[in-house]
């Protein structure tokens, strides 16, 4: 699982951290995944609290097919 804070203004993602490790390197996979939908231009649509855009923690579960 990647923890990631979504920005109120940019769209984007920042602060990705794994919250949780199986190991094999999918950690550091997934947060480079999750880093790569940045570079990709992907938007997230930010939170909001009383009409205004704020800064979101999520947490984003990413699942491995491993052989």
């Amino acid at each position: 699982m990647c923890s990631t804070v979504h920005s109120r203004n940019r769209w984007k993602v920042s602060d990705i951290q794994i919250v949780k490790d199986i190991g094999a390197g999918c950690g550091d996979e997934s947060k480079r995944v999750v880093d790569m939908m940045n570079a990709q231009g992907i938007k997230w649509i930010p939170g909001k609290q009383r009409g205004r855009e704020v800064r979101v923690r999520f947490t984003l579960p990413v699942k491995f097919k491993l052989q």
